[in-house]
């Protein structure tokens, strides 16, 4: 939360993308609010104003086309690989989104990419929620400084009025005692210059904050929008080249997605060449923690149950959707959280991955496992 004074922009946790992803209209309704939605308004009079996105653009095509279509082929001359660890990693890929990003992995030779839901629906996310909140503490700090304000401007409208009146007094006071009651009318009207002065410098801190938090929400409302709606993704690969993969599918029930990379050929991870992960078993977990890319983390499982599997190898921000594999490269699951001792998500603790088998179950007959 901000300190009173000056309202700090911290809600948006997740880095707000300077670059648009889907066609938004933006709009206000009926009552002069903002919206920002994929489809076009119901209300007819409304100034609609349509925000063009790369999805699609010649930009994004000339991309395209500059890669190489055999990208196993090429990623392995680029990285030949001593262990299978090290294999794996050239399957691995980071994923841009407008709240942030995530990590996901191709699991078929034509570009099927898996990883979690909340990463390209992070509007589902207990950290979205925690955003929504800060924003909230903003908008009611700010509140509390108009009050403030409004409660000073009647202070300094009363002062001004019985400053007044009393040097109306001194004026008719024909006594010898004038010349001490101007000495005490310079006093109150150093205090009342000093007490204006202070609100107007108030008053100017306000109208900057009130700047920030109506921005704040613009940015806020508009990628809580694309997250929601957006079909299209940046992929980086290992080799940093970045890429547009389609979003295929969304689980219900577990937290995966599926995405695609049309027109590549791409190195995968086998997911029908499962691993079967037991207490004290190594493990390593691949992905993009904490704004980094193509990091390799290692620990043990452990503990497997039937719709997770409990690991103490270091899962970061930025992991989920990342594969955990076994020393041979063997896929076990699907990383998606971190999980503290008091349940709450954050960098310390132990690792939640999606057994391999729920992903095929979830999505095998579309990229054929």
């Amino acid at each position: 939360m901000f300190s009173g004074r000056t309202i700090i922009l911290s809600v948006i946790l997740f880095s707000v993308a300077t670059v648009c992803y889907a066609e938004i209209y933006k709009y206000k309704d009926a009552d002069g609010k903002w919206q920002f939605t994929d489809t076009p308004p119901a209300e007819k009079n409304s100034k609609v104003e349509v925000i063009q996105t790369d999805e699609g653009s010649s930009s994004n095509q000339s991309t395209r086309s500059k890669r190489p279509k055999d990208l196993a082929k090429s990623l392995k001359q680029n990285y030949p690989s001593n262990t299978p660890v090290e294999r794996a990693t050239l399957a691995v890929v980071s994923i841009k989104t407008p709240l942030g990003g995530g990590t996901g992995f191709f699991v078929s030779k034509d570009g099927y990419i898996v990883t979690n839901r909340h990463v390209v629906r992070p509007t589902t996310t207990a950290q979205w929620e925690k955003s929504n909140e800060q924003y909230q503490k903003n908008v009611d700090e700010l509140a509390s400084q108009k009050e403030n304000i409004e409660r000073r401007q009647k202070e300094l409208k009363s002062m001004s009025t019985q400053l007044e009146r009393y040097k109306k007094r001194i004026d008719e006071d024909t006594s010898n005692i004038k010349s001490i009651a101007h000495s005490d009318y310079r006093v109150y009207k150093n205090r009342y210059h000093d007490f204006k002065a202070g609100l107007k410098k108030a008053v100017k801190t306000y109208e900057k904050n009130k700047k920030l938090v109506e921005k704040q929400k613009a940015d806020f409302n508009f990628s809580s929008t694309l997250s929601r709606t957006k079909r299209r993704f940046k992929i980086q690969l290992k080799d940093n080249s970045i890429l547009q993969a389609d979003l295929i599918s969304l689980s219900k029930e577990f937290d995966l997605a599926l995405l695609k990379l049309n027109g590549h050929t791409t190195p995968f991870i086998d997911t029908r060449n499962v691993a079967s992960p037991s207490q004290g078993s190594k493990s390593y977990a691949v992905g993009s923690p904490l704004g980094l890319r193509d990091f390799v983390t290692y620990g043990i499982i452990t503990k497997v149950n039937k719709h997770k599997i409990i690991t103490d190898t270091q899962i970061l921000p930025g992991n989920s959707g990342g594969p955990l594999i076994d020393t041979q490269g063997k896929i076990i699951g699907v990383n998606t959280q971190k999980l503290m001792a008091d349940k709450s998500i954050g960098s310390a603790g132990f690792g939640v991955a999606i057994p391999i088998r729920v992903v095929n179950s979830e999505f095998g007959e579309i990229f054929g496992q």
